[in-house]
């Protein structure tokens, strides 16, 4: 009988352990998660410019102290994303568009932040590169 009521209490104590660390992480999993979305996006935008949609562009805004960008084509908008509550969305421009040679009208820079964790996506000017900066190009 002891050995099986330590089996459980073992067993219920893990499992309250596992779901503590769980839930404390998510924030920063959300933070990688809408960085991914958002860079996905300004690719799928460079892709439309390229087959000649110059109106798709990206625009980033606040509201309500909650970072939202939107997606807008050729009817008005097409996508709408809020951001989870914490999570920042900085650029240094507000509108993201390409022109058909796959160019940006401008580079950029944007953080997607959570407290001091970052994620930055660059937009070169010349080339249009989309990148995701990951850990590796971290200093």
């Amino acid at each position: 009988m002891s050995l099986i009521e330590l089996v459980v209490s073992m067993g219920l104590a893990i499992l309250l352990i596992s779901s503590v660390v769980i839930k404390s992480n998510t924030s920063y999993l959300q933070t990688d998660q809408t960085a991914r979305i958002l860079c996905s996006d300004i690719r799928y935008i460079k892709t439309k410019s390229i087959a000649g949609k110059r109106k798709y562009r990206i625009k980033i805004t606040q509201i309500n102290n909650q970072s939202v960008y939107q997606i807008w084509g050729d009817r008005g908008i097409e996508k709408t994303v809020k951001v989870k509550e914490g999570i920042k969305i900085v650029s240094n421009t507000n509108t993201i568009r390409f022109r058909p040679d796959a160019t940006p009208d401008k580079g950029c820079t944007i953080y997607i932040s959570y407290k001091n964790y970052k994620k930055i996506i660059t937009i070169t000017p010349i080339s249009g590169r989309v990148l995701l900066k990951e850990d590796i190009y971290r200093e």
